[in-house]
Parts: C-alpha cells; structure tokens; sequence
C-alpha cells in the first residue's frame, strides 16, 4: 500500500494545478449523464460559403463500403448497421470509428459520406466513447473540411455540428493537456470559423496562443516529442491554416502564430525524417496513423508555407548522415514533465538506417490500452536501442500512461562528429555516459556504468534482418557490428509493424558491467 501512495504521489506532483482541477471536476461529473442537446442560436445564413480549401491530404482507405472499416489493421463488417459504441477492438478503434477522417478517402463521394454522417446523427443519444472531446474535435474538422469540400448546406448536419462545437467548448480537456487541447482548440477555431461565431473563435485563439507558445518547442519540436504526434499535429495545423487562410481571418494575429509556428514544425519534421520518408518510432510512434512527412511538407507547400531552417536542439534528437547511412539519437526528455504518457525509456536509444533500409530499429507501439502487458513491455527501456542496469528501468512508467520517477539525461558536449551524454538514476544508483563517435563510414558507441554494475545493451533489428554471430562480431549484408567488452546472445522480439501488427525480430543483448564498445562498419 505505502509503495503504491508514493507510486500516486511521484506521478501527481509533477501535474499543473489546472490538471488536478479538471481531473477532479471532469471525475465527478462522469456520473452525471452527458448528452449533446441542440444548441440554441444556430442560424445556418451566417455560414460563410466563400470559404474554398485548398486540397488537403486524403485519408487512409478506412471505410470499405457497405458498413465494413478497418482500423488499426482490425476489421468489422457491421452488415446492416452501425454500432458506434462497437469497443471489442479497445477504445482506441471507437474513437477511430468515430473521427470520420474516412470521409476524406478518394473512394468516398457525397452521397456514401453523407449517408455515414446521418447514421451517426441518428444514434447520437446512444453514442458513448465517440461523443468525448477528442473524438469530438477530430470529427467537427473532418465534417466541415467534407461540406466545404461539396460547397453544401445540410440544415440537420449543421445544426447538429453547431450543438457538438458548443458541446466540446464546454468540456475543453484542460486535465489532459498536450495534443487533447491543441485538438480541441483546432476544432473551435475551424467551427468559429464556418459559423462565423465569434465566442468559438474566441475560446479558440485563447486556447491556440498559449498553447503553441508552449507545445511547440524552438526547435519546431511537438513537445510530447513522438514523431508520430508531431505529424498529427502538424497535419491538424496545416487544415487549420486552410481555413484561416482562406477566410476573412488570413491576415489576424492567429494566422501569423498559426504560420509562423507551422514553419518551425516543417523544419523539424524534414530534420527527423529518413531519406525515405520514414520517422524514426520513438515514443508513441507507429506507421500507418498519421500523414507521411512527404505527404506533408507538399502540403504544406501548397499553403504557401517554408521551412525555418532550424537545426535539430531542444527535442533532445539529433541525425547523423554518413556516406551510405542515416542515424537518429535520442538523447531528450520522456516528454513534458506534466504529460510523459507518450513516452517511453529510451534514453540514448538509436535508430539505423543503412542504404536506405531499416536496420537497427525501435520496437514501436502496437497497443494502447487492453494490453497493458504488452503496452508496458514497448514502453520499457529492453525495447529500446540503450542499455537497462540491473534490470531497472530508467523511468517508473505504469500503467497505460503514467510516470512517476523519472531520469533526466544531459548533453555533455556535442559537434558534427560526436555526441557524449550521461543521465543520473532517479533512484542515484548509476550514472550512464554513452559517447557516440561519427564518421564517414561508421559508428563507435561506447557505454561506461559508474559505479558498476550487471548491465545489458540492446539492439533491435528490422524483422527482415538475420544478425549473424561469430567472434563478438555481428554480421550483417549491410554492415559488421563489433563488440568489446560484453558477451553477445541472439533473442527475439515481437516488433510492432504498426498498432495491431506484431512480427517475430530478432534483437542482440550484450551482458557487460563497466565499459562497452560497439563499432559499426557499413560497407
């Protein structure tokens, strides 16, 4: 029990007093029942129909026809009817259900998206999941980018969008902050914006002016520092910059924020991005969710938008670009200390790229919530590409989305061909220093435990990659991995292709108690 209180106790201090508010007001009132009523004031003749988007980026193939979707590589053919509060797959494939962002496939014409539409309309005061704010905000942008798109008026669709925008201002997701509040508040600008309601709008810029100033870090970094969820964001901001842009609102102070906080997205995004346009899995990170970075900077592009030009600082990532190589270092936080449930212990973990092939990867994240064995596994420091001391972990993670005690790693010194880092124990066991040295053709990686201990490195191989071992030294078609000062065993892994996508990898553990040294030689 007393290790639980301080477990709570470890995790709640690092939370803003307006998270603890709403944490407790929102608590209380679930009991309370909660519907979207039809909101009083809505006047269909103040829709602005001059609003003309410029074409945004098509959904993934979602929607299959005739009531059958696929999300997170799930299928369910509900035949003849909906059900959207349908949760056997987890809650995370509701909400997909409910975002609507199907509209937006190339497959999908007026009449089916609209068909969907009413089907939701009809079942609003049964739907559960689907009618909290981030569902909500996703599925207010998603249905008024569909009716801009038709240059049509649908009396029923709007009203019950006018009632939905009032419903998400009144249940803003202060407790969550991050990513939920940047959402909400993406949501009641494009709803402002549409019904040309200036308390929306209002709301709106209250929200997005303190908040970017906070997510967005200089670097151009989203905070939470999951690439996946800088692309997410980025997507939200390139629509919102849409219908800003496009409207009377193209020259307010929002849209300069808007702009000029997207340009430094921009610059981040084409900074951690493969050659391939693959993102490096840190974190909360998956293929197949948000808009590829290629699909984004051309949108971007088409809103008139630059990069800044800034390098890679704050995030705590930094890239190195050999002859025939690519490689990503974390070396930052878990993410914001008042929001780290997107974070993993991957501190000094790494990611290779080898002629343009994946080779020593992250293992990603497959689940959010519903396994939370499997969810605690990916989040753990033996699934990065880093080294685990006497099998602690290097942060307190629980739960789905909890941190309590956390490790806080330090840049030592860095320059275009070397990176030295060392992060403390929370706990003041360890102290690990891990010292990267670049060149041309390869890596040097070198480890170093004070005071020492049995301590194990990890390295993570793509699942189409079958390490060979001989005499401490790993060989590979792409390259030859040698290790001094450790003992090297081949294991498996289940890596995640992709949320509901496991595949048999294989991974190397190194055993070793003071110093290690991996040298990678690409040929």
């Amino acid at each position: 029990m007393l290790k639980k209180i301080f477990l709570y106790y470890n995790t709640i201090k690092y939370l803003k007093p307006v998270q603890v508010k709403y944490q407790l007001y929102y608590r209380f009132n679930k009991y309370l029942k909660k519907n979207i009523k039809l909101k009083e004031g809505f006047d269909e003749s103040k829709i602005d129909e001059n609003i003309t988007l410029i074409p945004s980026i098509d959904s993934y193939k979602r929607y299959h026809g005739d009531y059958r979707f696929e999300f997170l590589n799930k299928i369910k053919d509900f035949k003849q009817k909906i059900d959207w509060n349908f949760n056997k797959y987890g809650k995370l494939w509701t909400y997909n259900l409910n975002y609507f962002e199907y509209l937006h496939q190339s497959q999908i014409d007026f009449e089916e998206g609209t068909k969907l539409i009413e089907d939701f309309i009809n079942d609003i005061d049964s739907i559960k999941d689907g009618l909290e704010p981030f569902p909500t905000s996703l599925r207010i942008i998603n249905w008024i980018k569909f009716l801009l798109k038709y240059k049509v008026k649908k009396q029923r669709i709007n009203q019950s969008l006018f009632s939905q925008s009032f419903f998400l201002y009144e249940n803003i997701e202060y407790h969550l902050q991050g990513n939920h509040l940047l959402e909400n508040a993406f949501a009641l600008l494009y709803a402002g914006i549409y019904f040309n309601n200036k308390k929306l709008i209002g709301k709106a810029e209250e929200i997005i002016s303190v908040q970017l100033e906070e997510q967005i870090l200089p670097d151009g970094a989203h905070y939470e520092l999951s690439p996946m969820y800088h692309q997410l964001i980025f997507f939200r901001m390139l629509d919102t910059i849409n219908i800003v842009n496009n409207s009377k609102y193209h020259n307010s102070e929002i849209s300069k924020l808007l702009n000029n906080k997207a340009g430094l997205m921009y610059s981040w995004l084409e900074n951690i991005t493969f050659s391939t346009g693959d993102i490096p899995l840190f974190n909360d990170s998956a293929p197949g969710i948000a808009p590829g970075s290629k699909e984004l900077i051309k949108y971007a592009k088409r809103l008139g938008l630059h990069d800044s030009q800034k390098s890679l600082r704050e995030s705590g990532y930094r890239k190195f670009v050999g002859k025939n190589y690519e490689l990503v270092i974390d070396s930052g936080k878990i993410g914001p200390d008042y929001i780290p449930g997107h974070g993993h212990n991957d501190i000094f973990s790494f990611v290779l790229y080898i002629r343009n092939n994946p080779v020593i990867v992250d293992t990603g994240t497959s689940v959010y919530g519903g396994d939370s064995k499997r969810r605690i596994i990916e989040r753990s420091t033996g699934a990065h590409n880093t080294v685990t001391v006497d099998k602690i972990e290097q942060s307190e993670i629980w739960g789905d989305f909890r941190v309590a005690r956390r490790s806080i790693p330090e840049i030592v010194t860095e320059d275009e061909n070397m990176l030295i880092l060392e992060y403390v124990h929370f706990s003041k066991k360890y102290k690990h220093r891990r010292e990267f040295f670049i060149n041309e053709s390869g890596i040097e990686i070198i480890d170093k435990i004070f005071p020492k201990h049995n301590s194990t490195s990890h390295l993570h191989f793509d699942n189409d990659i079958f390490p060979q071992i001989e005499n401490n030294i790993i060989d590979l078609s792409y390259c030859k991995i040698k290790v001094e000062g450790g003992i090297l065993k081949e294991q498996q892994y289940l890596q995640a292709k992709g949320f509901g996508e496991l595949r048999p990898s294989k991974k190397v553990e190194i055993d070793f108690e003071e110093n290690l040294k991996i040298t990678i030689s690409v040929i």
